[in-house]
């Protein structure tokens, strides 16, 4: 879903860059979701091969194993959460700028 919304961002914030406002904090912030989205998955990418090689028979000497998955899995739900902060904050950002929103203005008709 933080794909999709990063792809609505970056349209939003070309429209208000072509309607002629500022749009650098939320180009920056953009940025800055690209990059936690991006880590969030080869975190995620990185937990999964660490943990397909595991059985319960390894246990407990996996342990260190399953503990650096756990970790790298809380990196990736910090980086989503620090990426729909960000998204947030475009969304405000936005709002009060000169473009309008062509689905709102569609179906008002």
């Amino acid at each position: 879903n933080m794909g999709q919304i990063y792809t609505k961002l970056q349209t939003r914030i070309n429209q208000a860059q072509t309607a002629g406002d500022d749009v650098t904090n939320s180009n920056l912030l953009l940025a800055d979701i690209n990059v936690r989205i991006t880590d969030a998955n080869s975190q995620i990418t990185a937990a999964q091969t660490e943990l397909t090689s595991l059985t319960a028979q390894g246990y407990p000497g996996n342990k260190p194993t399953l503990e650096d998955a756990r970790a790298k899995i809380k990196t990736a739900v910090a980086d989503l959460k620090t990426a729909y902060k960000d998204s947030l904050q475009i969304r405000n950002d936005l709002r009060g700028l000169k473009i309008k929103n062509p689905e709102a203005s569609s179906s008002a008709h």
